[in-house]
This record gives C-alpha cells, structure tokens and sequence, in this order.
C-alpha cells in the first residue's frame, strides 16, 4: 500500500475515519490535518482546519473576506498556503502515514496546496486522504494514479473499512520503525 484515497459523499464519516485513525495511531510517526464543521445555534457557519499537533484555524466562513469562494463560503487561502502546506511538508519529513482530510474544493482554492499534495504523494510516506465524489481535474487526476488506492465508504462498509485501514496502518508504521532500527 502505498496511497488510500476514501472516496464518499458528505456525512459517510469520512472525518470521524480519519479523527479514529489518529486515536489509534497516537505516539507513531504520523502527521496530518482534518476540517472540521464550525456551528452555531445548529447552523454551519465554516469550517476549521485542525492539525494533528492541536492547532486549529477558521478555514471557510459565511461572512470571512475573501475573494474565494466556495457554495456560500469564503476561504482563506492563505491558511492553505501557509498552514497546510507546512503541515503536508513537515509530514513529508517527519512522518510515516500523512493523513489529510480532506482533499476538497476548497483546499483546491490553493495552488500551493495542490502542488505541495503532488510533492507528497511523489516523495512522502504513506498517505490517507479523504475526498467528496464530485469529479474535479486534480482529484480526478488522483484517481487515475497507480499508487493510488481508491476505497469507497459507505455507511454499510464505515467499519471494515476503519478496521482493515487500522491494522494496515499500524503494521505500516511498524515495518517502518523496524526497518529504522535496522538502518542504524
């Protein structure tokens, strides 16, 4: 295994896959980021890109300034230009398993995200990454890679798929610190 993309539409719990991936591997070289809704009285306002180092900042909102706009939410895409890409870069150098959620129109809103997600795919460690249906190039052009891994999520199929992602992971991350010990 080399790359998974989790291919679903909206609240499959493909968030909730990533967040219990992280639990599990908690203390293995991982690195990563997910979005999370921002709400208020029940209303979605925005969303927040959260790191797997316990930073967090507003990503989209309804009433955020910026030229970029995605449904009704603007964003900021200097987040995706700075936090994001540094944390898809530190993960490359760090990390053995990136997981990102989510690979989405509005991260697509940055070049500089895209490019940095192309770099890691060609050069990083393992990585999980979740995406909507909707067909767009770069996502389509991620499907069609051959180190690229397609796996649909379903409600019917959320916890085989999390469990058989669990135990590869984890496996992953152990050949890889067995592998370490022996280079040195």
């Amino acid at each position: 295994m080399k790359h998974v993309l989790i291919v679903g539409r909206p609240t499959v719990g493909k968030t909730t896959l990533i967040k219990r991936l992280v639990e599990e591997l908690r203390g293995q070289a991982i690195d990563g980021f997910f979005t999370e809704e921002l709400r208020e009285d029940g209303q979605r306002l925005g969303f927040w890109l959260s790191s797997l180092d316990g930073r967090q900042a507003l990503l989209a909102h309804r009433q955020m300034e910026s030229p970029y706009r995605v449904g009704a939410y603007k964003v900021n895409v200097a987040l995706l230009d700075g936090m994001a890409v540094e944390i898809i870069r530190r993960g490359m150098r760090q990390a053995r398993v990136l997981l990102l959620d989510e690979i989405g129109k509005m991260e697509l809103c940055s070049g500089a995200f895209q490019q940095a997600v192309e770099e890691a795919i060609i050069r990083g460690p393992r990585m999980v990454a979740t995406i909507g249906i909707q067909h767009l190039p770069f996502l389509d052009q991620l499907k069609r890679r051959k180190d690229m891994e397609l796996v649909a999520l379903s409600p019917n199929n959320w916890k085989t798929v999390y469990e058989e992602l669990r135990t590869r992971l984890a496996l992953a991350c152990d050949d890889d610190d067995q592998i370490r010990r022996l280079e040195q």
